[in-house]
């Protein structure tokens, strides 16, 4: 009787870990689309980009597959004009909009504008123009960095941010708002005085009829490039308000943040990591609750991290004050049901590195050049269980040394699949000429395990973990490179 009962019990806690494996058709891959971007999903099905590079600057296709992963249709949609760049494709109520600019160098302006498409893949036959702006005035020279684009929650609204060089170049945050059928529905800015460089966009969030931005500036004040300030700038485009939150914590220099919406206690959090050097190292974690109605009068926690998780980053001597974590930024938030969260973080760099390049393909034979090359680094994952007051029910430590060249990190990172009881973590690792997709499991007490979720030896296979989703509450889908061949797989818990 024992025995059986034990059978039961190991046979269901077998049935509940379990997951399912639904795979998709295989692809050949060309040269013009091996780089995916997922765009989002809906009743009907997936929407993905796909690239020759990973900018997604041109000659892209979308693609549509079921929830059964059949792709349903592909439509190309080439570069337009010699000075145009897609900025995004976005998923709304009832279409597909292409965003591009494009620049005029006769007028001196840059030209937002959208192009509709099908959720059967019928291209509209014209654009229509969202606004206009001097280009000299734009605070970034890139041109495919100068807009923050994103849908409110029901997705029947646009929201467009970006920035400006005001009177005396102090920098201006401007936002237009459209409906679906790209009609203005309201604009605005906020003027930041004697701010003048190293200003940028972290995250942006639409609740309702309030914008959300959350941005960083260099700390002129202090005549430092290591210091920066972050404020939320709320814009009510109903009431035409402007409200300007700094976000501080008294004594303390924050460092990382990152933005959720916890609808059960209608709050606004922003949770990251605080220093007491410099904005890239961090010392501990901070908590900001803010009630949606008053977002100014918000409560702050925060926790220095346990000796015991410094030192297994750093090494032994980390228990010296003046010892912090360097380059750790957030990659997820997601809020408790208990007031808390979850905060998911990453280490992330960029290294530029000299190399010589010899245009006669031999080494000291001129002419020789000196370049530049990225090399990107994802190493730790840390975990974080954190109470309303940010008091740490629990942490965790994934470790892993990921980095690559000139590619943005494309195959690097991590996807995570959150649920009421779970935390996955998956990321690629590739060693000694074998490839491998990692899974580690962290149940509600902070306990990890994990396994090898692919494996092979005989063909490549990697995925993209930050073009990964998670589509439900026990659902993920991944971006996948499989023997050479692009695919689609859900896994499900």
């Amino acid at each position: 009787m024992r025995f059986s009962l034990l059978s039961i019990l190991l046979f269901v806690t077998l049935i509940t870990q379990a997951q399912l494996m639904d795979w998709g058709n295989p692809q050949k891959l060309a040269s013009r689309n091996y780089y995916c971007k997922f765009i989002g999903f809906n009743n009907g099905g997936y929407y993905y980009l796909r690239c020759k590079k990973t900018d997604f600057r041109n000659d892209i296709t979308i693609e549509k597959y079921s929830h059964g992963l059949t792709l349903l249709w592909s439509k190309a949609i080439n570069n337009f004009r010699l000075n145009e760049v897609i900025q995004q494709v976005v998923l709304m109520q009832n279409k597909l909009l292409i965003i591009s600019s494009e620049e005029n160098f006769n007028t001196g302006l840059t030209e937002l504008k959208t192009l509709a498409l099908s959720f059967d893949g019928e291209t509209g036959s014209e654009y229509s123009q969202l606004f206009q702006v001097k280009t000299s005035a734009f605070y970034d020279d890139d041109p495919a960095d100068r807009f923050g684009i994103k849908l409110n929650q029901k997705k029947n609204i646009l929201v467009v941010c970006y920035l400006t060089q005001g009177e005396k170049k102090h920098a201006v945050l401007n936002y237009n708002i459209f409906t679906e059928s790209s009609v203005g529905i309201g604009s605005g800015g906020y003027a930041y005085a004697n701010q003048t460089n190293q200003f940028f966009i972290n995250e942006i969030l639409v609740d309702n009829l309030t914008i959300y931005c959350l941005v960083s500036y260099n700390d002129i004040r202090k005549n430092t490039e290591e210091i920066y300030l972050h404020d939320l700038i709320a814009f009510n485009y109903n009431a035409q308000t402007f409200l300007r939150i700094p976000i501080l914590l008294e004594g303390k220099i924050q460092s990382d943040l990152g933005l959720c919406l916890d609808t059960m206690h209608h709050m606004l959090k922003l949770a990251g990591f605080y220093s007491e050097k410099k904005s890239t190292s961090a010392a501990g974690v901070a908590l900001y609750s803010l009630p949606l109605e008053e977002p100014e009068h918000y409560t702050v926690s925060y926790m220095p991290f346990p000796k015991e998780l410094i030192s297994k980053i750093i090494g032994e001597r980390a228990s010296e004050k003046t010892r912090e974590m360097e380059d750790f930024v957030v990659n997820r938030v997601v809020p408790r049901s208990d007031g808390g969260l979850l905060l998911i973080a990453e280490c992330f760099y960029i290294e530029k590195q000299p190399y010589n390049t010899y245009s006669s393909g031999i080494q000291g034979v001129p002419p020789q050049q000196s370049l530049l090359r990225n090399i990107y680094n994802y190493d730790e994952v840390l975990l974080f269980s954190l109470d309303s007051n940010a008091i740490m029910d629990w942490w965790q430590v994934i470790t892993k040394n990921q980095n690559s060249i000139n590619d943005d990190g494309y195959n690097l990172s991590i996807a995570t699949l959150v649920k009421k009881d779970m935390i996955y973590v998956f990321f690629n690792l590739n060693y000694h000429n074998s490839n491998e997709i990692m899974e580690y499991s962290i149940n509600s007490n902070g306990k990890m395990r994990n396994k090898i979720l692919f494996k092979s030896t005989n063909y490549y296979i990697d995925f993209a973990p930050r073009q990964s989703r998670q589509i439900a509450t026990g659902g993920m889908l991944m971006a996948m490179v499989k023997d050479r061949k692009f695919n689609l797989l859900k896994l499900t818990y």
